[in-house]
């Protein structure tokens, strides 16, 4: 008799420690440290992207989620010196956008075990930061947005056929967009289309060198480019100006007046990026976690179209989101 009062008092005791570590647990859950580097402005809504999805998983800024974010940075010395502090932090994880901001992550954090998720970035094998799109190895995975330039590139000829001189601006010091030159270049030859390279380190040296030649240039063609995606709209606005057709990477691009897009929108794969984030965070390793593709579509400004004098064709206008603005 005394033994079973004895487990029973056992049991009562037991169970009241782990109802009152649930109870804390609930009034004191974990709070996550998720640490954010930048390298362009254009990419801030793939982090609205990202931390609207992760509520989906339970994750608040209010509650459980405490976000280091101090904006973007362009100078890539100060970006490796953000890294570097952002380390010092000891964050649970890391949320890198742009290619310069993955890089400058996955050099601060080489001797620690803190993981990164990326997005978005473009051809991460080729830049060096994943091993292959499957076995991404080390701690790193995100999403990419995968090669786009030569199907859009053919797209642009489809729709002004007429057309022999293209002007690409991009940032040499970027590995992304110089890739995307390369495959450029093989493509334009097929095309019969003469390719100008001007090379942009600055605001002041786009409107130099592109938007002050306007009788030089018969389109615009930007490819996966930070900074040249930041000047989306001042390009926009000097196409339309001088009726030329310009295309950009991304579809947020299209919404500020760019002719079209074959790509990504840059806040849904920041959502994207949120379930990987929810797999590291709940223990699976990176390098477990296949590097994943966003989603391409078709996205068509049918105003810049109308006001610079394109004609949109039906097979074109039935397979592609279409907007007025």
């Amino acid at each position: 008799m005394k033994k079973q009062t004895a487990l029973i008092l056992f049991l009562i005791v037991a169970c009241s420690f782990i109802i009152y570590g649930l109870i804390s647990l609930k009034k004191n859950p974990h709070v996550y440290k998720l640490a954010v580097i930048n390298y362009s402005p254009a990419a801030d809504s793939a982090l609205e992207g990202l931390l609207q999805e992760l509520t989906k998983y339970g994750y608040d800024k209010d509650k459980n989620l405490e976000v280091i974010y101090r904006g973007y940075i362009r100078d890539k010395a100060k970006l490796l010196e953000e890294a570097k502090r952002l380390v010092a932090l000891k964050p649970d994880i890391f949320y890198a956008m742009s290619t310069p901001a993955v890089i400058a992550a996955k050099a601060a954090t080489k001797d620690t075990n803190i993981p990164i998720v990326f997005g978005p970035v473009s051809t991460p094998v080729k830049a060096g930061i994943v091993d292959s799109m499957k076995f991404p190895g080390g701690n790193i995975t995100g999403v990419t947005f995968g090669p786009q330039e030569p199907r859009r590139l053919e797209l642009l000829k489809k729709l002004t056929p007429d057309i022999k001189t293209i002007a690409i601006p991009y940032n040499p010091n970027d590995t992304s967009p110089r890739i995307g030159v390369d495959e450029l270049k093989q493509i334009a030859i097929g095309l019969d289309l003469n390719l100008h390279m001007f090379e942009i380190t600055s605001e002041q040296e786009l409107e130099e060198q592109v938007l002050s030649i306007p009788d030089e240039i018969e389109a615009i063609f930007v490819p996966t480019d930070s900074m040249m995606v930041a000047l989306n709209k001042k390009i926009a606005d000097f196409a339309i100006e001088n009726k030329i057709p310009y295309t950009c990477p991304q579809q947020e691009g299209v919404y500020e007046g760019a002719l079209f897009s074959y790509g990504f929108s840059i806040r849904d794969l920041g959502a994207q990026a949120a379930r990987i984030v929810h797999m590291v965070l709940g223990g699976t390793k990176p390098s477990e976690i296949p590097v994943e593709i966003s989603d391409f579509k078709i996205t068509i400004n049918m105003s810049t179209a109308e006001k610079i004098g394109i004609e949109i064709p039906d097979y074109l206008l039935s397979n592609s989101l279409i907007i007025r603005q």
